[in-house]
């Protein structure tokens, strides 16, 4: 009995560490769907409309969360102070403002696309900000964040230093109204409904639902679970860690995506989930 435990212990551990999930759609000019590419679908085995499954290694809505192995104690390297403020080696300071070391003002300026968005997260700001410094400047990106803060495997983790040293002057994410609107409505539909997919939970696909409020031609939407600091989620999504498909990193890094809505909530089993949704074009910019 002690032995099955033991090993049902491992199962659920290692479960956990990795749970996110990543689609890509676009729409050709008959309207018709075509599946460019997507991820895990990994809370069941089902694969969703338009989207093909890598495979299904990662079920977090099979497995409760594990006290022992909070998100942000061992998970990404970064912790929360007591004032709740994200301290990531000068990324954070005590006023809730991200700094970035190794950044010029202007870049910063550049990449910073969602500041003064009063309607958005301190850390979903930050989503955004990471995502466009690495668009921006790749190789200063991994210098200055990625090599410290990339957990996976060294193989990934190679192949991400390696992706992103050929980035640089990609067109800046811009917050986009309609995709923040979808990204929250899943995001909040997750916690709710307390499921990991990109399915909703009345049945509707991932194209589907991100089409009922946004009407750019291409797509793509990633989500993550477990983690609740900018630089965490975005460095998951970059290392995409045993997903052969990269499809997360290549969802962040795609030349074609300029727009992105970003929703982070709380959620009864995984603690925090994040959405990003892309597209590609800007219909309405948040202010």
């Amino acid at each position: 009995m002690k032995k099955f435990l033991m090993i049902s212990g491992v199962i659920l551990l290692s479960l956990f560490l990795c749970a996110m999930s990543c689609a890509d759609e676009t729409t050709d000019d008959d309207g018709g769907t075509v599946v460019t590419d997507d991820n895990k679908n990994p809370d069941n085995n089902k694969t969703p409309d338009n989207q093909t499954a890598d495979n299904n290694t990662n079920k977090p809505s099979d497995n409760k969360t594990n006290e022992d192995n909070k998100p942000n104690e061992g998970n990404g390297g970064a912790q929360n102070n007591e004032g709740g403020q994200t301290n990531e080696g000068g990324q954070t300071n005590e006023g809730g403002q991200t700094t970035t070391q190794g950044f010029s003002d202007a870049e910063i300026a550049k990449a910073n696309t969602a500041a003064g968005i009063s309607s958005l997260s301190d850390m979903e700001r930050d989503v955004i900000l990471y995502c466009n410094l690495a668009r921006l400047d790749g190789e200063k990106f991994w210098a200055v964040y990625g090599k410290k803060n990339a957990k996976g495997s060294a193989e990934y983790v190679s192949s991400l230093e390696s992706d992103l040293k050929a980035v640089k002057n990609l067109p800046m994410l811009v917050p986009e109204k309609s995709l923040m609107e979808a990204a929250a409505f899943h995001a909040n539909d997750m916690k709710q409904n307390n499921f990991f997919e990109h399915t909703s939970s009345d049945g509707t696909s991932f194209g589907n639902r991100v089409r009922s409020y946004y009407g750019g031609n291409a797509i793509a939407e990633n989500i993550s679970a477990g983690l609740n600091t900018a630089i965490e989620v975005v460095m998951q999504l970059l290392v995409d860690d045993q997903l052969s498909s990269l499809g997360h990193r290549k969802n962040i890094l795609g030349q074609k995506y300029v727009a992105i809505g970003v929703k982070n909530t709380t959620h009864p089993r995984w603690r925090y989930v994040t959405v990003q949704d892309f597209g590609d074009k800007v219909i309405t910019r948040m202010e």
